[in-house]
């Protein structure tokens, strides 16, 4: 289960890695770019904090039929044990980046306190910056940034 569950880590941050690259490939078909692309407009360079989250949960919306066609693909080639545990790891994995997400763009936000939080804000306001770093967003790891040259701290 341990294994499992290490697998599970990985895969959802390759997974949120692949995705939010989407999000900044430019292409008439791609909807996932055109969501993602509203979150970088709400929350420009010059004005990345706000009392107030001022997004509408695109990147949920955008990747949910991806997630959904992946889940599905998953089924087919995991043991149904091992498929239910990364999926429920997926889904708290994926409440837990969306909550930090938010709170990243919140001005007074109750996490300011943590070290690792403070990091995480200012590699994220870094990718709003320039758009093509620190694109695993999670502020859980960047390993998957590091290894894709993609990371600047």
């Amino acid at each position: 289960m341990i294994i499992t569950l290490i697998g599970g880590w990985y895969l959802y941050h390759i997974i949120e890695y692949g995705f939010h690259s989407l999000g900044h490939y430019v292409s008439g078909y791609n909807y996932i770019h055109k969501l993602h692309k509203q979150h970088h407009l709400d929350y420009p360079p010059q004005n990345l904090q706000s009392l107030t989250y001022r997004g509408n949960r695109e990147g949920l919306k955008a990747f949910f039929l991806p997630s959904v066609l992946l889940s599905i693909s998953l089924y087919y080639f995991l043991l149904f044990e091992t498929f239910k545990i990364i999926m429920i790891e997926i889904f708290f994995l994926t409440i837990i980046n969306d909550y930090i997400h938010t709170h990243i763009h919140l001005s007074h936000s109750w996490l300011d306190r943590f070290e690792w939080f403070e990091r995480s804000r200012r590699l994220h306001f870094l990718h709003h910056k320039c758009h093509r770093y620190n694109l695993a967003f999670s502020g859980l790891s960047h390993r998957i940034d590091k290894l894709m040259g993609s990371f600047k701290d």
